[in-house]
């Protein structure tokens, strides 16, 4: 059963690696590869480690709903890839890495990233992408490295306002930090109000009893 390959050549990735379908570990990284990534690549039911950084490669990045969940780390950096994330990255739940950085990616960040719950690395740096940095606690974890080298993009991690927002985007825990503050401030504000509102209602007649009493004991 073939469950590892390296390859250190140049020239295409044949089409015929789809057909190896016991493949666990695939590392055809720094080598002068070109050509686009096979589209059947993403039908390998028991893939789990994925490498095809430092080539030439170009066209996009396969997708599809057969992308397998089997896949913990992906690693396509630094080629000449263009189009967009495929939305079906949402599907891979056993994901702990992803690196595409250094391509030529566009389009905006899919949504259903945040919901990789194990993914612990995620670099999508110096690529052409654009709009609001998706939101959720996992992807809070991540710093402005994991987004850097995206004019486009914009969110709390790279202290970039988005249309739209006054502050750059806050992650939850800041987010209720700070509605909780100024609802405390809307309290604080109420209650001052109010004893201010008691003060000049009830000090005039406080004062008006007292001077009245001491009227009475100066006549008397």
């Amino acid at each position: 059963m073939l469950i590892y390959i390296t390859y250190q050549d140049n020239g295409q990735i044949p089409s015929s690696v789809g057909n190896l379908k016991n493949l666990e570990s695939l590392d055809l990284s720094s080598n002068q590869l070109t050509g686009e990534i096979p589209e059947n690549i993403s039908s390998l039911t028991f893939l789990s480690f994925l490498n095809l950084s430092h080539n030439q490669l170009v066209g996009r990045i396969p997708g599809g709903r057969q992308m397998q969940t089997t896949l913990f780390r992906v690693n396509i950096r630094d080629h000449r890839d263009n189009g967009q994330i495929p939305s079906s990255v949402g599907n891979l739940k056993n994901l702990e890495s992803l690196d595409l950085s250094s391509n030529q990616l566009t389009g905006e960040i899919p949504e259903n990233i945040s919901s990789l719950t194990f993914l612990s690395f995620l670099n999508l740096s110096h690529n052409q992408l654009v709009g609001r940095i998706p939101g959720g606690r996992q992807m809070q974890t991540f710093l402005e490295s994991s987004f850097e080298g995206n004019s486009g993009l914009c969110g709390f991690q790279l202290n970039r306002t988005c249309n739209g927002d006054r502050d750059p985007a806050l992650p939850d825990s800041q987010l209720e930090e700070k509605q909780l503050y100024s609802k405390t401030k809307i309290y604080v504000s109420v209650a001052v109000g109010s004893l201010v509102g008691l003060a000049f209602f009830f000090g005039p007649l406080w004062l008006s009893k007292r001077w009245r009493i001491c009227y009475n004991k100066n006549v008397v």
